[in-house]
């Protein structure tokens, strides 16, 4: 049990740090200065960082789904012994 428990924590774990580092990303993206052309490298930086951090949001909300399922199916087939 304490396996998955420990999967589901550091899951969570992943996915908060992810969304954190998501909001940070759409802050800078939300200064219009950043659309000035002279500024295209850096916009498209960031755009780029957003897709890699929704990707990798998106691993790890299926890592936590697929442990918090797992978890529970071994809580209820201990239940039930």
């Amino acid at each position: 049990m304490q396996p998955l428990t420990q999967r589901v924590k550091k899951a969570e774990q992943q996915v908060d740090a992810t969304q954190q580092q998501l909001q940070a990303i759409e802050q800078r993206l939300a200064d219009t200065g950043l659309y000035e052309p002279e500024r295209k490298a850096e916009l498209t930086d960031l755009l780029n960082q957003q897709a890699e951090l929704n990707r990798q949001a998106s691993q790890w909300e299926e890592e936590w789904m697929d442990a918090s399922e797992a978890k529970e199916a071994l809580e209820q087939q201990l239940k039930g012994d």
